[in-house]
């Protein structure tokens, strides 16, 4: 009878290579145990033989992934964040099973095509590595929920991005994106965007506009001259467009928001609020002006 486990090895343990035992766990039915944690005391009897679908490695000094990692095909979970991986083997793309990977806080360039092949995938982690380009079959991930590109150094995002029509978090900031594909106007369940630290320096009309679910935007820090236009994004509650170049806040603008409770616009280029700046205030909890060029106040 083979058991459903999962194994962690504990952070600051130093691991610089996996051990190759852990490649022929699923190979031979045992009576394993429901958990194993790699601690000291269980050095001896560790690699019970069993069916693993949670593997944490996180916090060690791993650099490289085994090509053998193929083995553990009932994988639902994999952490490996926090490590030294630089290169991650065609193979992984057997882990058909898993649901949640972690790779953040590694050095990862770029990803292998096998990469791709993980379908099933809800959370993925790729924040603070050095990626500099997402390959356009990333497309085929059309069960993620949770995206995390964050602190990267990516220059643009594929159109493909689009076909991940069941996203509900998508964080790209931190990176040195110039422009933003308008297939991004797919992601109909987006509830989260942050696209903050970057060089946008626009956004298409349709970019934005028809994220219904949208509830959050984080623009900031970026080179955007002109407002989003937002007019169908009714769930909006709070957007955050602070240090930019911003030269016009319009009636129309603000119309175009009826739940903002959050409406951050410091350290930009306004001259002018206005007037329908009166009608929002009994609605707006939060509005962030500061550090502009106001010289009028209607």
């Amino acid at each position: 009878m083979k058991y459903i486990i999962f194994l962690i090895f504990r952070a600051g343990r130093g691991l610089e290579n996996i051990p190759s035992k852990i490649w022929t766990l699923n190979e031979d039915e045992n009576d394993g145990k429901q958990g194993l944690f790699m601690d000291k005391a269980d050095e001896d009897n560790w690699w019970e033989r069993v069916d693993l679908t949670k593997l944490i490695l996180a916090s060690n000094q791993i650099s490289k992934v085994s090509p053998k990692i193929k083995n553990l095909s009932s994988l639902q979970i994999l952490d490996l964040h926090d490590n030294n991986i630089s290169l991650l083997p065609e193979s992984i793309g057997s882990l058909e099973n898993l649901t949640k990977l972690n790779l953040s806080h590694n050095k990862l360039t770029f990803l292998p095509m096998g990469f791709f092949s993980m379908t099933n995938l809800r959370v993925l982690n790729l924040c603070h590595n050095e990626l500099n380009e997402i390959h356009e079959d990333i497309g085929q991930l059309v069960m993620l929920e949770n995206f995390d590109l964050a602190h990267n150094k990516l220059m643009e995002l594929p159109s493909s991005i689009g076909s991940l029509s069941k996203l509900n978090n998508f964080n790209a900031s931190h990176n040195m994106l110039e422009a933003i594909p308008s297939e991004v106007s797919f992601m109909r369940e987006l509830g989260c965007l942050e696209l903050s630290h970057n060089n946008l320096v626009q956004l298409g009309d349709s970019t934005i506009q028809d994220m219904h679910s949208l509830e959050r935007l984080y623009l900031q820090h970026n080179k955007l001259k002109v407002m989003p236009t937002l007019k169908n994004c009714l769930h909006l509650k709070e957007i955050y467009l602070g240090y930019n170049q911003i030269e016009e806040l319009t009636d129309v603008d603000l119309e175009t928001m009826p739940n903002v409770k959050m409406l951050d616009l410091r350290d930009n280029k306004i001259p002018v609020l206005p007037d329908e700046i009166i009608n929002i205030q009994g609605r707006i909890i939060t509005f962030i002006h500061g550090s502009n060029f106001l010289w009028s106040v209607h």
